[in-house]
């Protein structure tokens, strides 16, 4: 029970991690132009 809830928040960490990289990525920026 313990595992899955850690696991979860870890999961959901990373996922905002990911959105911010991907948002901040300057290689973004060039697709974008």
């Amino acid at each position: 029970m313990f595992i899955k809830e850690i696991l979860g928040m870890l999961v959901r960490e990373l996922i905002k991690h990911i959105d911010k990289i991907k948002s901040i990525n300057p290689m973004s920026i060039y697709y974008n132009e």
